[in-house]
Protein backbone atom coordinates (compact mmCIF):
# COMPACT_ATOMS: atom_id res chain seq x y z
CA UNK A 1 0.00 0.00 0.00
CA UNK A 2 1.26 3.47 -0.85
CA UNK A 3 -0.14 6.28 1.25
CA UNK A 4 -0.79 9.93 0.41
CA UNK A 5 1.41 10.36 -2.61
CA UNK A 6 2.97 7.00 -2.11
CA UNK A 7 6.72 7.16 -2.22
CA UNK A 8 7.04 9.92 -4.79
CA UNK A 9 8.57 12.28 -2.27
CA UNK A 10 11.99 13.85 -2.25
CA UNK A 11 13.69 16.08 0.27
CA UNK A 12 14.26 15.93 4.00
CA UNK A 13 11.98 12.97 4.72
CA UNK A 14 8.97 13.48 6.94
CA UNK A 15 8.73 10.97 9.76
CA UNK A 16 7.73 10.88 13.41
CA UNK A 17 11.42 11.27 14.28
CA UNK A 18 11.61 14.53 12.27
CA UNK A 19 8.62 16.01 14.13
CA UNK A 20 7.01 17.35 10.99
CA UNK A 21 3.80 19.27 11.58
CA UNK A 22 0.87 19.92 9.28
CA UNK A 23 0.80 23.57 8.29
CA UNK A 24 -2.14 23.58 5.92
CA UNK A 25 -4.84 21.45 4.36
CA UNK A 26 -7.74 21.91 1.99
CA UNK A 27 -9.29 20.57 -1.19
CA UNK A 28 -9.26 21.37 -4.89
CA UNK A 29 -11.96 20.70 -7.45
CA UNK A 30 -12.15 18.77 -10.65
CA UNK A 31 -15.02 20.58 -12.34
CA UNK A 32 -17.28 20.70 -15.37
CA UNK A 33 -14.98 22.95 -17.42
CA UNK A 34 -12.29 20.34 -18.06
CA UNK A 35 -10.52 20.92 -14.76
CA UNK A 36 -8.75 17.70 -13.81
CA UNK A 37 -6.46 16.93 -10.87
CA UNK A 38 -3.54 14.51 -11.14
CA UNK A 39 -1.57 13.09 -8.18
CA UNK A 40 1.60 11.08 -8.76
CA UNK A 41 2.93 7.98 -7.09
CA UNK A 42 6.11 6.01 -7.77
CA UNK A 43 6.06 2.23 -7.68
CA UNK A 44 8.56 0.24 -5.60
CA UNK A 45 11.51 -1.43 -7.34
CA UNK A 46 9.68 -4.76 -7.69
CA UNK A 47 6.62 -3.19 -9.28
CA UNK A 48 3.06 -3.18 -8.03
CA UNK A 49 -0.23 -4.78 -8.96
CA UNK A 50 -2.90 -2.07 -8.89
CA UNK A 51 -6.18 -3.45 -7.57
CA UNK A 52 -7.71 -0.29 -6.08
CA UNK A 53 -7.22 3.39 -5.31
CA UNK A 54 -8.91 5.17 -2.40
CA UNK A 55 -9.23 8.96 -2.49
CA UNK A 56 -10.18 11.26 0.38
CA UNK A 57 -12.97 13.60 -0.79
CA UNK A 58 -14.37 16.86 0.62
CA UNK A 59 -18.05 15.91 0.48
CA UNK A 60 -19.23 19.24 1.94
CA UNK A 61 -18.17 21.08 -1.24
CA UNK A 62 -18.66 18.30 -3.81
CA UNK A 63 -21.68 18.76 -6.10
CA UNK A 64 -21.01 15.99 -8.65
CA UNK A 65 -22.80 12.66 -8.61
CA UNK A 66 -20.91 9.39 -9.00
CA UNK A 67 -22.02 9.14 -12.65
CA UNK A 68 -20.27 12.48 -13.32
CA UNK A 69 -16.77 11.51 -12.11
CA UNK A 70 -14.11 9.06 -13.11
CA UNK A 71 -10.61 8.12 -12.04
CA UNK A 72 -7.95 7.14 -14.54
CA UNK A 73 -4.41 5.85 -14.33
CA UNK A 74 -2.02 7.87 -16.51
CA UNK A 75 1.59 7.30 -17.46
CA UNK A 76 4.12 10.06 -16.75
CA UNK A 77 6.25 12.09 -19.15
CA UNK A 78 10.00 12.51 -18.67
CA UNK A 79 9.11 15.98 -17.34
CA UNK A 80 6.91 14.47 -14.61
CA UNK A 81 3.56 15.45 -16.12
CA UNK A 82 0.60 13.14 -16.84
CA UNK A 83 1.04 11.62 -20.30
CA UNK A 84 -1.50 9.08 -21.55
CA UNK A 85 -4.49 7.31 -20.01
CA UNK A 86 -3.70 3.66 -19.34
CA UNK A 87 -6.78 2.51 -17.46
CA UNK A 88 -10.15 3.74 -16.16
CA UNK A 89 -10.90 2.45 -12.68
CA UNK A 90 -14.37 1.22 -11.69
CA UNK A 91 -16.14 3.72 -9.40
CA UNK A 92 -17.75 3.03 -6.04
CA UNK A 93 -21.54 3.17 -5.69
CA UNK A 94 -21.70 6.78 -4.51
CA UNK A 95 -19.77 9.89 -3.50
CA UNK A 96 -18.29 9.54 0.02
CA UNK A 97 -15.51 11.02 2.12
CA UNK A 98 -13.37 7.95 1.38
CA UNK A 99 -13.96 6.59 -2.13
CA UNK A 100 -12.42 3.36 -3.43
CA UNK A 101 -12.20 2.74 -7.17
CA UNK A 102 -11.21 -0.77 -8.31
CA UNK A 103 -8.90 -1.97 -11.07
CA UNK A 104 -8.53 -5.38 -12.73
CA UNK A 105 -5.21 -6.24 -10.96
CA UNK A 106 -3.14 -4.14 -13.35
CA UNK A 107 0.63 -4.87 -13.15
CA UNK A 108 2.69 -1.66 -12.92
CA UNK A 109 6.40 -1.40 -13.75
CA UNK A 110 8.84 -0.87 -10.87
CA UNK A 111 10.51 2.48 -10.15
CA UNK A 112 8.02 4.24 -12.40
CA UNK A 113 5.93 7.35 -11.76
CA UNK A 114 2.22 7.12 -12.53
CA UNK A 115 -0.62 9.59 -12.02
CA UNK A 116 -4.14 9.14 -10.70
CA UNK A 117 -6.30 11.63 -12.63
CA UNK A 118 -9.64 12.65 -11.14
CA UNK A 119 -12.04 14.01 -13.76
CA UNK A 120 -15.63 15.07 -14.18
CA UNK A 121 -17.45 13.89 -17.28
CA UNK A 122 -20.50 15.09 -19.16
CA UNK A 123 -21.93 18.50 -19.86
CA UNK A 124 -23.21 20.25 -16.77
CA UNK A 125 -21.37 17.94 -14.39
CA UNK A 126 -20.79 19.21 -10.87
CA UNK A 127 -17.43 19.40 -9.14
CA UNK A 128 -15.64 16.88 -6.93
CA UNK A 129 -13.16 18.13 -4.32
CA UNK A 130 -10.05 16.05 -3.53
CA UNK A 131 -8.48 16.70 -0.11
CA UNK A 132 -4.81 17.60 0.27
CA UNK A 133 -2.33 18.34 3.07
CA UNK A 134 1.03 20.06 3.39
CA UNK A 135 3.71 19.69 6.04
CA UNK A 136 6.72 21.56 7.36
CA UNK A 137 9.67 20.65 9.57
CA UNK A 138 9.41 23.61 11.91
CA UNK A 139 8.09 27.09 12.46
CA UNK A 140 9.57 28.42 9.21
CA UNK A 141 7.20 26.27 7.08
CA UNK A 142 10.02 24.82 4.97
CA UNK A 143 8.72 21.72 3.19
CA UNK A 144 9.37 18.43 4.90
CA UNK A 145 8.89 16.38 1.73
CA UNK A 146 8.13 17.26 -1.85
CA UNK A 147 5.45 15.60 -3.98
CA UNK A 148 4.41 15.55 -7.62
CA UNK A 149 0.94 16.59 -8.72
CA UNK A 150 -0.47 18.58 -11.60
CA UNK A 151 -3.71 20.01 -12.96
CA UNK A 152 -5.30 20.95 -16.26
CA UNK A 153 -8.09 23.38 -16.95
CA UNK A 154 -8.64 22.30 -20.56
CA UNK A 155 -9.41 18.59 -20.39
CA UNK A 156 -5.81 17.37 -20.53
CA UNK A 157 -4.71 19.68 -23.34
CA UNK A 158 -2.01 21.22 -21.16
CA UNK A 159 -0.89 20.37 -17.63
CA UNK A 160 0.15 22.78 -14.87
CA UNK A 161 3.50 22.66 -13.12
CA UNK A 162 4.32 19.10 -11.99
CA UNK A 163 6.26 20.08 -8.90
CA UNK A 164 7.74 19.00 -6.76
CA UNK A 165 5.28 20.57 -4.33
CA UNK A 166 5.15 20.63 -0.52
CA UNK A 167 1.58 19.35 -0.44
CA UNK A 168 -0.02 16.10 -1.54
CA UNK A 169 -3.45 14.77 -2.40
CA UNK A 170 -4.75 12.13 0.01
CA UNK A 171 -4.97 8.65 -1.49
CA UNK A 172 -4.00 5.00 -0.97
CA UNK A 173 -2.98 2.54 -3.67
CA UNK A 174 -3.55 -1.20 -3.23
Amino acid sequence: MLLGGGGNCQGCGCSPENACTEFYDGSNAAGNTGEWIAAAFKTPAGGLTLSSATLEIDTANTTATISEVDLRLFSSTAGNLPNAALLTLTPPASIASSMTWTAPDEPLTGNTRYYLVLRTVGNGAGSIYWNFEGYSNGDDNTPCELYYWSYTSNGGGGWGPPGPHDSYYLFDIN
